[in-house]
This record gives C-alpha cells, sequence and structure tokens, in this order.
C-alpha cells in the first residue's frame, strides 16, 4: 500500500447510467486537498491554517505580471512564491524580501498559471489566468 502526505478533506463519487442500465460514465470530484507537511518542531500549523487573509494575489496583465502582497511580512518570516504551469512544471520561485513581490511572466505564454505562496510552513496556492 503507498501512503502518501495528502489530506484529503471531502470526496464524491458519482456514476451515470444509459436507459438499459448500463453504467457509462463514473465521476469523483475532491473539493479541497491541503498537503500535510512533515516536520520536527514541537508545534505543527493546524489543518484550517490558511494565507487568503495575509497575502493577496494580483494580476497586471498590462506588465504582463503577477503582484503577490504579503501583509505584515516580517524579517524574520520564512518566505517563497513560486509559480506552476496548470500542468504542475515548477517554472520560477522567488525569495521576498520586502512586502509587495512582482513576478514577471514576460518569457511565459498567455495561459493559466499557478502562485504557490509558502509562509512559515503554511502554503497555499491561487490559479491565475494570464492574457
Amino acid at each position: 500500500m503507498l501512503l502518501l502526505p495528502i489530506g484529503i478533506s471531502a470526496q464524491s463519487v458519482t456514476y451515470s447510467y444509459d436507459a438499459a442500465g448500463n453504467r457509462i460514465s463514473r465521476t469523483i470530484s475532491v473539493s479541497h486537498v491541503k498537503e500535510r507537511g512533515f516536520t520536527t518542531g514541537a508545534e505543527l500549523p493546524s489543518s484550517t491554517d490558511s494565507l487568503t487573509g495575509r497575502v493577496n494575489v494580483t494580476v497586471d496583465n498590462s506588465a504582463q505580471s503577477v503582484v503577490v502582497q504579503v501583509n505584515g511580512l516580517k524579517s524574520t518570516d520564512r518566505c517563497s512564491v513560486s509559480l506552476y504551469s496548470v500542468s504542475g512544471q515548477h517554472l520560477h520561485t522567488i525569495a521576498p524580501a520586502a512586502p509587495r513581490t512582482v513576478v514577471g511572466l514576460i518569457p511565459y505564454p498567455a495561459g493559466v498559471y499557478i502562485i504557490q505562496v509558502t509562509l512559515n510552513g503554511i502554503k497555499d496556492s491561487w490559479k491565475v489566468l494570464v492574457q
């Protein structure tokens, strides 16, 4: 059996049948998946921890960039901003030194990208559309 460090909060399976009663499709829906990190520290992040109130991500299509604003970023915070393609390919990582970080997208084509922000061991991701 393969054990993965992923917690699944909700999953549903639905089936579709034709008029003769034959199953024609199966759909599995996962509503939220949160990765659990392996840490050796005494304090683990709560499963309800989120960066939603602390991090703002906006797309500036005219400058072909994504602006990541980390409110209250301190010099002692461990923070990284990573850019991924929608297929999961890692494209770029930045270690922000200031609360406002600009991720340039000029070398990449228009499309959907994933911005992942890690702040003190808590990860959160945003899907952005670049035109």
